[in-house]
């Protein structure tokens, strides 16, 4: 029996961006009242290379509702180039996150993706991979896109962290062999060796991406953080921009056509003439 890996939040998440030429100072600004972050390869410059592989429907479903935040974002993460990679299942609605985590093999990643296959004896967090595998088959959900930055993340000895994102990149992203013919130009060492691009990573924004995250009620420390940016403008999905830098949202509103169509076929409908 499938047991759902234990979900933390609600927890506050607010994203804003800001220029390239403000960083610096806004940097300065956050050293001189937080801590660095303590997985940081340097306290001076907490610096953290992130790197994720977004999965979503054939008809970029995840995209598509992305205003609505009512379906949870499916990721695999890893942080500066190492093991492990974390599989994470993220649900927003408005400021408030709530996510589910658990640490992935190679071979446990492999029967997630390969939906068929049997998972006895294999799960060993108490049903967890086995609820994973259950909402990717049931979601439909396929590799999409690799998005890669590096952060600057510090903390506050109250609670609550701040990260600054800078010099995000995206890619396509496809299960290993689906490529067949294509040249494989390949930046990213996938050490699964169950993922390739075929294309170089494309820049997503020249804007850096600023996040405040903590408890629903943030302290004031945090709050002070809050209004020195000024969240109230806009939001930011880097999934969303990342599809759009490389031109595959179009791919996902072509698929929902395609689909829509099918199912009106099979049921015997025929849709409304277009007006001219």
């Amino acid at each position: 029996m499938s047991q759902a890996p234990p979900q933390t939040g609600p927890r506050l998440e607010l994203k804003h961006t800001v220029p390239a030429d403000a960083v610096p100072a806004l940097l300065e600004w956050l050293r001189a009242r937080l801590d660095p972050d303590p997985h940081a390869r340097d306290p001076e410059l907490p610096s953290i290379r992130v790197e994720s592989i977004y999965f979503d429907t054939p008809s970029r479903a995840c995209y598509r509702n992305r205003s609505r935040h009512k379906l949870p974002k499916h990721r695999l993460r890893r942080y500066d180039g190492g093991s492990p990679w974390y599989l994470e299942e993220k649900l927003r609605v408005d400021s408030r996150v709530w996510k589910r985590r658990m640490s992935v093999t190679e071979s446990e990643l492999g029967l997630i993706l390969d939906g068929d296959r049997q998972t006895d004896g294999i799960d060993s967090d108490g049903g967890a991979l086995e609820w994973f595998r259950s909402r990717f088959r049931v979601l439909d959900l396929v590799p999409t896109l690799y998005i890669g930055y590096d952060r600057a993340a510090f903390v506050s000895p109250c609670g609550g962290r701040v990260t600054v994102d800078q010099r995000i990149t995206a890619m396509p992203v496809e299960v290993a062999g689906h490529g067949a013919g294509q040249e494989r130009k390949s930046p990213i060492r996938f050490e699964f060796g169950r993922f390739e691009v075929h294309s170089d990573p494309a820049p997503v924004t020249d804007l850096a991406v600023v996040e405040v995250k903590g408890p629903p009620e943030p302290s004031p420390r945090m709050r002070e953080v809050v209004e020195r940016i000024d969240f109230g403008i806009r939001s930011y999905s880097k999934y969303s921009e990342g599809l759009e830098a490389v031109g595959l949202e179009a791919v996902g509103l072509e698929a929902a056509g395609l689909r829509a169509a099918g199912l009106r076929a099979s049921s015997g409908k025929r849709s409304a003439p277009e007006s001219s």
